[in-house]
């Protein structure tokens, strides 16, 4: 019998914050779009290599802020205003939702 060890909710923040540096950073406008792009590709793919490492295998769990709002989003829930945005700019939608904007606030 093969039986394989997965680990759900793998922490995604990284051993030295990576993960909430970048955000806060792209928040901030001080981390260009192609950029935080290109650095959230790295840290999932380190995440996903040191699961693979520890047991052999890996889920893609990987969110950025808020898994459930995430999820949510993948599923086409979102506000009217927002859902036709999501496959635009999918970041940006999230960012709106989780922390507000000037317009609104966030989404509960």
């Amino acid at each position: 019998m093969d039986i394989r060890a997965h680990l759900i909710g793998y922490p995604r923040i990284g051993p030295n914050r990576e993960l909430k540096r970048a955000l806060e950073r792209a928040w901030a406008g001080r981390l260009e779009t192609d950029a935080f792009s290109m650095r959230i590709k790295e840290l999932r793919a380190a995440h996903l290599a040191e699961q693979r490492e520890a047991i052999g295998s890996a889920v893609d769990d990987y969110f950025l802020y808020d898994q459930v709002l995430e999820t949510a989003m993948m599923l086409g829930v979102a506000p009217a205003e927002d859902a036709g945005r999501i496959g635009e700019d999918p970041f940006a939608v999230l960012t709106a939702l989780a922390r507000g904007t000037p317009e609104r606030e966030a989404w509960e």
